[in-house]
């Protein structure tokens, strides 16, 4: 039972990267909070933010922090950073059967994991904003390592840095305000966004994801809905996958 939801809470974990504003240079209103089944709590403080997943922090424990440095003339810049110590998660996949994602007699060292991401948002008339990420994803290890790449669509480009301790991701999105076909319906938006993730020193080093999603928002709640698609070669051969999206948010 551990197993399952080790596997479960890893793959929610992996569709649920800042679904939303997260990939944006855009803030939530200040003193807004936020939070979804599977997305990030999110509190904001004005020109920056502060997010980390709740139930994801029992087995990787990490904080966000999103700093948006200029915002005129219809474009916006930000910076995020995180940190995250993903080694309690990968010793509990360290293990025979389900769940064992990693041969139980590895040598899993103490991981600090870093994110530093720069995003620009251009708003295009009223309805549009185009985004562009640059994101490096870099690690210190403590301690005896000797455990093998996670050889999993999603999991692969972004724990690819725990080896090499050095991984980028260039990506864009961008989404679009639609009419609302209903009065309840507070927004309706559409999303679309492409990451390329390059991985220095692997053989299989580069992978693509792309994403379509749905954003409906009713009074205090909103739904999202989707696909992502990731695609790419990995140690076992080229692998190809779509995954369905599925998030309910809260804003107070």
């Amino acid at each position: 039972m551990a197993g399952h939801l080790i596997i479960f809470l890893l793959s929610a974990r992996m569709l649920a990267q800042p679904l939303w504003t997260g990939d944006t240079a855009a803030i939530h209103p200040e003193g807004t909070s936020e939070v979804g089944v599977f997305s990030p709590y999110i509190h904001s403080f004005g020109t920056w933010e502060v997010s980390t997943y709740p139930i994801w922090d029992l087995l990787a424990p990490g904080i966000t922090v999103k700093k948006q440095w200029y915002a005129k003339a219809g474009i916006a810049i930000a910076s995020r950073h995180g940190l995250e110590y993903p080694t309690f998660l990968l010793k509990s996949m360290a293990r025979n059967g389900a769940g064992g994602i990693i041969p139980p007699d590895s040598s899993i060292p103490h991981i600090l994991s870093m994110e530093n991401t720069l995003l620009v948002t251009w708003s295009v008339g009223s309805r549009t904003s185009i985004s562009f990420k640059m994101e490096a994803d870099t690690a210190g290890t403590f301690g005896a390592s000797d455990f093998p790449t996670i050889d999993f669509a999603l999991a692969y480009p972004r724990t690819a840095h725990y080896h090499t301790h050095f991984s980028v991701l260039a990506g864009s999105d961008i989404q679009i305000r639609l009419p609302s076909p209903a009065k309840w319906i507070k927004a309706l938006e559409l999303l679309v966004d492409i990451d390329v993730f390059y991985m220095p020193r692997y053989a299989t080093n580069h992978m693509f994801e792309h994403k379509t999603a749905l954003y409906v928002q009713f009074s205090t709640w909103a739904l999202i809905a989707g696909y992502k698609l990731s695609w790419g070669p990995l140690p076992s051969g080229t692998d190809f996958r779509i995954f369905p999206i599925i998030d309910a948010l809260w804003t107070f």
